[in-house]
């Protein structure tokens, strides 16, 4: 038991360093860009922490994993979103008075 425990603490800390580490490499990105531009190095970071985000997203959702896998069937109908508004219908439209 005490074995477990032990490892789980050690994967939080291994978890705890990655963050730290992670934090370090964009404020030191930040500290740069806050330097070659008029800006405060916390501003510059928040822009390296969205650009970095950005493109992990991107990449998640390349197109080659969008296809579906020879012999696999597809997930179901695709649902199209539109910008134009859908027609008002006729029947429910407003009662004239006389």
């Amino acid at each position: 038991m005490w074995r477990r425990v032990g490892g789980v603490f050690a994967l939080g800390l291994i978890g705890l360093l990655a963050i730290v580490v992670l934090s370090s490499v964009f404020l030191a990105l930040g500290t740069v860009l806050a330097h070659v531009f008029a800006v405060s190095v916390f501003e510059a970071s928040v822009i390296v922490l969205v650009v970095a985000a950005a493109v992990i997203w991107v990449l998640s959702i390349s197109p080659s994993s969008a296809e579906p896998v020879e012999g696999e069937e597809p997930e179901g109908d695709t649902i199209v979103f539109s910008s134009i508004p859908p027609f008002p219908s006729v029947r429910g439209g407003k009662k004239r008075r006389r």
